[in-house]
């Protein structure tokens, strides 16, 4: 067996490998779509993906319903649709559009009174616009045009979203003008259900489940789904709000909802993204290279016709990749679906992946240096 020493040295340089391939990786231009596809993956998406098509391929979210209002273009249309979901009886109701300016004063009378009377179980949507990174704060905030001191909003604005990046993160609050602003999740969550909000202002959104989705031309025969549920109001088929997430391109009401369904089962798993990802990938590579040992043992004990095949073919050594690999994700995969618990594998699996070429190139180098020296 080779000493500890040497498998040491060989899991300091698969971090090198990996650090030289990183650096030649996002400050060469030519490589930038590269580097854009790996900053912008997360292990997460796999598994929201395998919960939800192999483990909760039916599972429906008891406590929230979206009603599509795409098709209605009538500002009077969307006061009538809203008495009519108010009538129903939610817990709740989010409203995700905006009516920012007026443009026909009749049905924006109309608007303007049913906000008003419906604004007991209501929160409306507003943006929070001109982010001051020096201040890190936003300067000015965009309402719909019949906001006053007794409706309530909540910003809709969606995190990681400035370049059309996946959004795996809810946001609960922002600073607005040295004062604080809730998201419509988090409103409805702290004025409307009566719950604390988590002290994390960001934390993973929960993509596992399904949603009843309602387009409103069949809100009247469903208006019994919507009693004593909370109801999010918004455009289900406008290509304007779709957003790319963990499950693939979905509305941004969706996400809202996603949102809110991960504030309100408390789900959003414990994440683990900086020290102990490191220090479980030296592990792993320092494993990795005592069984690489063991195999070349192994292979040259073998007989010469055996020894030659298994070094050319190096079936053993493919195997051991994937056992290791397999090991990596099948692990993280069962802390995060049963323990609530993620912890960031890219780089544990990138030094794995790397470990063998760093054994051949530490040893090969090795053996050379003690060639000459005899």
């Amino acid at each position: 067996m080779r000493h500890t020493h040497d498998h040491i040295l060989v899991a300091f340089i698969a971090f090198i490998l990996l650090g030289i391939f990183a650096l030649f990786t996002f400050k060469v231009s030519f490589m930038r779509p590269v580097a854009n596809a790996i900053g912008n993956f997360s292990v997460t998406d796999v598994f929201y993906s395998i919960e939800r098509k192999w483990l909760k391929p039916n599972e429906i979210n008891e406590d929230i319903v979206l009603v599509d209002l795409t098709e209605l273009t009538s500002r009077g249309d969307i006061a009538r649709a809203l008495s009519e979901i108010y009538e129903a009886e939610p817990i709740a109701i989010g409203v995700d559009l905006q009516f920012e300016f007026r443009n026909d004063s009749l049905n924006d009378a109309k608007l303007a009174t049913t906000a008003d009377s419906i604004s007991d179980l209501t929160v409306f949507a507003c943006k929070l616009l001109d982010y001051s990174e020096e201040q890190k704060c936003f300067q000015n905030v965009s309402n719909s045009f019949f906001v006053n001191s007794s409706i309530k909003t909540g910003y809709a604005n969606l995190l990681d979203n400035m370049e059309n990046k996946t959004i795996r993160t809810l946001s609960t609050r922002q600073c607005l003008n040295n004062d604080t602003i809730l998201s419509i999740p988090a409103k409805i969550f702290q004025d409307l259900i009566g719950e604390d909000l988590p002290s994390n202002n960001e934390m993973f959104i929960d993509y596992s489940t399904n949603f009843i989705s309602i387009p409103y031309a069949d809100l009247k025969e469903n208006k019994d789904v919507l009693k004593e549920r909370i109801v999010l109001v918004g455009l289900m088929e406008e290509e304007a709000d779709m957003h790319p997430s963990s499950i693939g391109k979905i509305p941004g009401l969706a996400i809202q909802g996603y949102s809110l369904a991960t504030l309100l089962s408390h789900k959003s798993p414990h994440v683990f993204k900086e020290t102990l990802p490191i220090i479980i990938a030296f592990i792993l590579s320092f494993f990795i290279d005592i069984t690489l040992c063991y195999i070349g043992k192994f292979v040259k004990s073998r007989s010469k016709s055996l020894s030659v095949f298994l070094s050319e073919s190096r079936i053993l050594l493919w195997l051991n990749s994937f056992l290791w690999l397999s090991f990596i994700t099948l692990g993280s995969f069962m802390l995060f679906h049963y323990y609530n618990t993620y912890v960031e594998t890219v780089l544990p699996l990138a030094v794995a992946g790397l470990t063998p070429l760093s054994h051949r190139l530490y040893y090969a180098t090795k053996h050379s240096l003690f060639a000459n020296k005899s």
